[in-house]
């Protein structure tokens, strides 16, 4: 059964359409975090269908009551983690600078900067762009539950676009939006700025990523290297977008 992430943007649609009744999910749900922050401001009752199933996680041994944790690199058992590792999944250790704990903590602040993205959309009183980034946000974080759980990033659309309409549209921005691709520059404005760095920074994540799959001459995890790769494209369209509106509003 597939594991269901409930994001804020759901909340928010059923609050506008219930006005804060219960919400019903499946069993099993995640929640991302601003999901929580949403129920909690909001009083919403969250419903699961039947009881929620517990996140899998490895079981941790002891022996003589104390936990044993594993140290990846080298298979020795440890009874307590030392400050200079961390949790890979289960009772598995590894260094701090291991590659997928970076890639985590760049997906993390992929999802901060989108954060502040949205606030500045909000600000500006652009609708689409806030509910277009939401959605971007929401992906990220599906990223990082997969990353996490060691699951199968799925290829769903984004932005109303297949895997191929994302890279149809991104590469042909004057059929889609009627410019030219565009060296960024500052007279822009912040709002196609930020759009631009988030660009760069799901790039550089990207990056992370090929680099933390990388085995034996080959990538082991394509789905979230693929999958990245469509979200920094879904920023360049946003991008692309946001010109196209700013050459409008100088020709009237």
């Amino acid at each position: 059964m597939k594991t269901k992430l409930l994001t804020d943007v759901e909340l928010r649609a059923h609050w506008l359409k219930t006005g804060g009744g219960p919400c019903s999910v499946p069993a099993g749900t995640m929640l991302t975090p601003a999901a929580r922050d949403f129920l909690r401001e909001h009083c919403i009752e969250l419903c699961f269908e039947s009881a929620p199933a517990a996140m899998p996680m490895a079981p941790i041994p002891t022996e003589n009551g104390k936990p044993q944790y594993v140290e990846k690199a080298t298979g020795r058992t440890l009874a307590q983690k030392p400050e200079e590792l961390t949790h890979l999944y289960g009772n598995v250790l590894v260094p701090k600078t291991d590659p997928r704990i970076e890639l985590r903590g760049r997906l993390d602040s992929l999802s901060a900067a989108i954060l502040e993205a949205q606030a500045e959309a909000a600000e500006a009183g652009d609708g689409e762009l806030l509910k277009d980034l939401l959605e971007l946000q929401s992906a990220v974080l599906t990223l990082l539950s997969c990353e996490v759980l060691e699951k199968p990033a799925e290829d769903t659309p984004l932005l109303g676009l297949d895997s191929d309409g994302i890279r149809r549209c991104s590469h042909r921005v004057g059929e889609s939006f009627g410019i030219v691709h565009t060296m960024p520059d500052y007279r822009m404005g912040k709002l196609a700025l930020r759009l631009n760095s988030l660009r760069c920074q799901t790039r550089e994540t990207e990056l992370s990523a090929a680099r933390a799959y990388f085995e034996n001459g080959t990538c082991t995890r394509p789905d979230v290297v693929e999958r990245l790769n469509r979200l920094s494209s879904c920023f360049y369209i946003l991008y692309c977008r946001k010109l196209s509106e700013n050459e409008g509003r100088r020709a009237r």
